[in-house]
């Protein structure tokens, strides 16, 4: 098949969303599907790039900064860059099928363009584009961007949930008029060169806490940093990951002592 797969972040750019949404392309292209990725443009990244077996064309948006977050211009110039992109491509390549990912703000592309080449659209809602308590302008709390999603989860020819909390965020909050799916972000198991305590600068004595994410606020770090002021002195806590919240991150562990 001819799949074109819909992300407004795939890798460098976004965090978890985007690296699955590459492990699926690259997997898909590895059965031999020709694979296509629409996706944003930012910094030095090229416009058009083939990675392995996939074919990444990139879109310029406004004001996209940082690689591991998006700004609200990116977010709404998106859609309408990448719909013009997304029919030239589809005039050209012939697309069979559309996988889009995330309902805001993918979502709107997906739809249009199934509509116009009439073609199946498989919606992949992964968390936040649907409900993120965090954000002011999360669709849950927004009439309008709640609207919306409702829309695109509705005219989707597929929906699928990455979990059972997203789907029952979905029901919750857009009432879907059609079932949706459970299918889990496969798990690819990693290779590395195995390291002892002392090559990595680490105690042997210490007991350690690792947390590997993106630092942004509906992760909750700051809870778990807060969490730390109350455990024993003998436990350390690693945070591995980047994003706009790290400096609040190191200045709130520095205000209480915790290095």
């Amino acid at each position: 098949m001819k799949i074109l797969l819909i992300n407004y972040e795939y890798p460098p750019l976004g965090g978890g969303g985007g690296v699955a949404s590459e492990k699926l392309a690259t997997g898909w292209a590895d059965f031999g599907h020709e694979v296509h990725v629409l996706t944003s443009k930012a910094k030095d990244l090229p416009s058009l790039e083939k990675r392995g077996k996939v074919i990444i064309h990139r879109i310029p948006v406004i004001s996209r900064k940082e690689t591991s977050t998006a700004t609200m211009i990116s977010l709404v110039t998106f859609p309408i860059f990448a719909f013009v992109r997304g029919c030239s491509l589809f005039l050209k390549y012939r697309f069979d099928i559309i996988n889009t990912h995330f309902a805001i703000p993918t979502g709107p592309v997906g739809f249009a363009l199934q509509n116009i080449f009439r073609k199946p659209n498989i919606l992949t809602i992964i968390g936040a584009d649907i409900y993120d308590p965090t954000r002011n302008y999360s669709p849950h709390k927004v009439k309008i961007l709640g609207w919306v999603v409702s829309k695109i989860i509705n005219s989707a020819s597929v929906v699928a949930a990455i979990s059972e909390n997203t789907k029952e965020n979905a029901i919750k909050y857009y009432q879907p008029k059609k079932d949706i799916s459970v299918i889990p972000l496969a798990f690819e198991k990693p290779f590395f060169t195995e390291l002892s305590r002392k090559d990595l600068g680490l105690e042997e004595a210490r007991r350690y806490l690792i947390s590997i994410g993106r630092l942004v606020a509906r992760k909750g770090y700051k809870y778990l940093i807060k969490a730390m002021d109350k455990l024993p002195n003998d436990i350390s806590l690693l945070i591995i990951g980047d994003g706009p919240e790290k400096t609040e991150l190191e200045n709130l562990a520095l205000k209480l002592n915790l290095g």
